[in-house]
């Protein structure tokens, strides 16, 4: 798939809210806004909730027959995730080269056939420079954070086995190949940041050089393991969201899921708390406490102290290139690679 520059930001799509007092007036008077389209997607107790699209992109939409009108809408960094209850499915609609390479991966990972709940696909439309895939709207509950206790962690780590005992491969660390592969999530970074992010993974290089040749056991993994990319059914969990999926290392979705946990029960829902707590969970002495399945430690257990820090590390550069990923503004993606680089320092 050929790189495409960003025609649209997430910032040209937005939700606006309008009070009950006059909503057909407004709407009546924003409806005919020259450059964008505006949808209505849910009624409130006190308001209607309207979403914003650039004329362009909806009639791409309405091409595809994709429904909007009175759908529940997730506006991501690089694709929109429409979701309708009436026919049970879900599409996720690129409007960037990144939301292309998601919505790619995500994709191939459910066609993959690998034995694990997650939705069944439907349908892909590529109609560059957007593509268009439909899947299965999963039934179920998603794990609320304030009730997430341990009875979900072992109903995740048992579901998630499959993937590690049908893949799992002690394999010798190549750390160029490793970093190079984490790199390929910043394709539309400004040539600041791409310069900055490198600094950092010439370190882990050097770092990982410094102590010879060490082997880790690496399976596929989620990628993105959080408690919004689970659903449980009873006494079974299905995943979505793979788009993050890959080889690697099973250490880096229990790391996510407990950083991210904590990160959500500090209530201070942003990218540089994140590190702060990567920071604390996994760098700090004596706070290498998150829980493990015990099908990862019996291969863990084995790794040197040094080799056990580089992988961590390892992870918290993943983070930080995702992370810059989804920021739009340079400045702003500056101040987090500076804030990480005096955390890990």
């Amino acid at each position: 798939m050929r790189n495409i520059d960003n025609k649209y930001r997430s910032i040209d799509f937005k939700f606006i809210e309008i009070p009950f007092k006059n909503p057909t007036k407004i709407y009546e008077l924003l409806k005919h806004t020259f450059l964008d389209k505006i949808i209505p997607v849910h009624i409130g107790k006190s308001s209607v909730i309207f979403f914003t699209v650039p004329k362009k992109y909806y009639i791409f939409l309405n091409k595809q027959d994709v429904p909007i009108t009175w759908c529940k809408i997730s506006l991501g960094a690089h694709s929109i995730i429409i979701i309708d209850r009436k026919n049970q499915v879900v599409y996720k609609c690129s409007f960037s080269s990144q939301g292309n390479k998601n919505i790619i991966d995500n994709y191939n990972f459910i066609q993959s056939k690998i034995n694990i709940q997650c939705p069944k696909f439907i349908n892909i439309v590529s109609h560059l420079p957007y593509i268009i895939t439909c899947e299965q709207l999963l039934t179920g509950k998603f794990i609320e954070t304030k009730d997430w206790d341990n009875n979900h962690f072992q109903l995740i780590s048992k579901q998630l086995f499959s993937l590690f005992s049908t893949s799992k491969k002690s394999e010798a660390l190549d750390i160029n190949k490793e970093i190079l592969k984490i790199n390929s999530f910043n394709i539309n970074n400004s040539d600041e940041i791409k310069k900055r992010l490198a600094i950092i993974g010439d370190n882990i290089i050097n770092y990982a050089h410094s102590f010879g040749p060490i082997s880790y056991t690496k399976a596929i993994i989620h990628g993105d393991l959080t408690n919004r990319n689970v659903v449980i059914t009873g006494n079974r969990a299905s995943f979505i969201d793979f788009d993050r999926s890959s080889f690697s290392y099973p250490e880096f979705d229990y790391y996510l899921l407990a950083i991210d946990l904590q990160t959500y029960l500090s209530h201070q829902i942003n990218y540089f708390n994140f590190f702060n707590i990567a920071k604390q969970l996994l760098l700090d002495e004596k706070a290498h406490s998150i829980p493990m399945p015990a099908y990862v430690k019996k291969y863990s257990k084995i790794y040197s102290e040094k080799s056990k820090d580089l992988l961590r590390r390892l992870f918290i550069y993943r983070m930080l290139v995702y992370s810059i990923s989804n920021i739009t503004d340079t400045r702003e993606g500056i101040k987090l690679i500076d804030h990480v680089v005096k955390l890990i320092t």
